[in-house]
């Protein structure tokens, strides 16, 4: 006797990059880039912005909403991630 087995794996892709500074990114086709790679979260480094600086489409680029923690100083490092799906917990 034979049996098939199918087992469908749902697997988180996570993608952590380095965009020293996150307007020059865009600019430089971060978000093609992104919606090619389909990851479900993105880590980003370096983002070298403060809040106020940014608009929504560098923050929620569709079809991921962003989620920041700022640097106190300017010009200094700020992290974000961009998920797929709304987060659980921020």
């Amino acid at each position: 006797m034979h049996y098939l087995i199918f087992v469908e794996l749902n697997l988180l892709r996570v993608t952590s990059l380095n965009v020293n500074g996150l307007r020059s990114a865009f600019r430089k086709g971060l978000h093609p880039w992104m919606e090619k790679h389909g990851a479900d979260v993105i880590c980003l480094q370096e983002l070298k912005a403060q809040e106020a600086d940014l608009e929504p489409a560098l923050t929620d680029p569709a079809p991921y909403q962003g989620h920041f923690h700022f640097a106190q100083k300017r010009a200094t490092a700020a992290l974000g991630s961009m998920c797929g799906k709304r987060p659980k917990r921020s």
